[in-house]
């Protein structure tokens, strides 16, 4: 049963601390809510509202998308109808008004929610990513993008998006194969870009370490590779950047070469930019004063990248157990993250068991 709670206050804090997070000692470390089911995405939208997706990786599954209500638990978004798809259901065909496997959200500065599905792409069934963009007061979307199978064929994963400034286009990390997805949103043009460099890239020897151990596959002893993933544009719109999971390298390219759909491959990996050794993350954002922010895996940390390029750390601690995905609140000045624990999961735990804690959404003031 699906028990989300949402625990604030002193006591709470007090537990926390006592976990060894820092920066508890003045309460800027909140949790948001909690989950007995698994979720990677977050997104927040004015005036509060979060919303939060689950992916559709093991039996343990009950809804794609969900907005939380006041007490943190999520309600199924936009309705229920959208969140009853199965594989073996009456509905299975039905993957383009029916989310099929949801790995993010994101709201951009317009108030556009952004829905990733994955659709599990399967080109013997017919079946596609799709990028979602809705309007919150709306049931249905407000536009849907259907992803060729050339531009995310059989073995990718779109994974993150972000947003021009102008929310004319969209980038999106592709993790599975490892590229750049580009559309231009309002003339519908689609590219894939950046395939075959280096810079979308992750290495079975940059396996991340966490908790001590190796992240591997348990049944096979191997590392899963993911390529580029945390995905992030600069706050005055000039750069891309990105880095794989398994890699420890951050990469940038302007957004003006990943908008030019006349600009040949060769002259967008010209422009593309190597910044150096960052910490293995997942999820990347920006925010106002140009902080880019990382969810450091092997840290338990949210560790962020100042405009000189110098790493601080946020905040750290056990409890920030593989943070995933993030969501800023500018006007409140707090950056929202998710826990997912990938590793704690059973294809990953050395005893094939899910983790004896909840999943969690937090909340930390942005940094000073």
């Amino acid at each position: 049963m699906h028990r989300p709670i949402q625990r604030l206050g002193f006591m709470l804090l007090t537990m926390l601390c006592a976990a060894g997070l820092s920066g508890c000692q003045a309460g800027p470390l909140r949790v948001v809510a909690e989950s007995d089911l698994q979720w990677t995405g977050v997104a927040h939208q004015k005036p509060g509202t979060l919303y939060v997706n689950f992916p559709r990786w093991s039996d343990r599954y009950e809804m794609a998308v969900g907005r939380l209500d006041r007490s943190g638990t999520p309600e199924p978004y936009p309705n229920q109808q959208w969140n009853d798809w199965s594989p073996d259901g009456p509905h299975a065909g039905d993957w383009q008004s029916r989310f099929v496997a949801v790995q993010s959200v994101h709201a951009d500065a317009m108030g556009r929610l952004w829905v990733l599905d994955t659709g599990n792409v399967d080109e013997s069934a017919g079946r596609h990513a799709v990028v979602y963009m809705f309007h919150a007061w709306k049931t249905e979307p407000v536009r849907t993008i259907v992803l060729p199978h050339d531009i995310a064929p059989e073995g990718s994963y779109i994974n993150d998006i972000r947003l021009s400034p102008d929310g004319r286009h969209a980038f999106i990390s592709e993790s599975g194969l490892g590229a750049i997805i580009v559309i231009d949103i309002f003339g519908e043009q689609l590219r894939r870009v950046l395939a075959d460099h280096p810079s979308t890239k992750g290495h079975a020897e940059k396996t991340p370490v966490i908790d001590g151990r190796p992240w591997l596959v348990q049944e096979t002893g191997e590392p899963l590779v993911v390529h580029c993933d945390g995905i992030a544009v600069s706050p005055d719109g000039e750069w891309v950047y990105y880095q794989a999971i398994s890699n420890d390298q951050l990469y940038r390219v302007p957004t003006a070469a990943l908008s030019d759909f006349g600009a040949s491959e060769d002259m967008i990996a010209a422009n593309v930019e190597h910044l150096g050794t960052a910490p293995v993350t997942d999820g990347m954002i920006f925010d106002h004063a140009g902080n880019l922010y990382f969810s450091a895996l092997e840290d338990n940390a949210i560790i962020y990248r100042t405009p000189a390029g110098a790493f601080e750390t946020l905040v750290e601690g056990p409890g920030i157990s593989w943070p995933d995905s993030f969501a800023i609140d500018h006007d409140a000045g707090l950056l929202y993250f998710s826990t997912a624990m990938i590793h704690r999961t059973p294809r990953f735990s050395p005893d094939g068991t899910w983790p004896d804690e909840p999943f969690r959404i937090w909340s930390h003031p942005l940094a000073e």
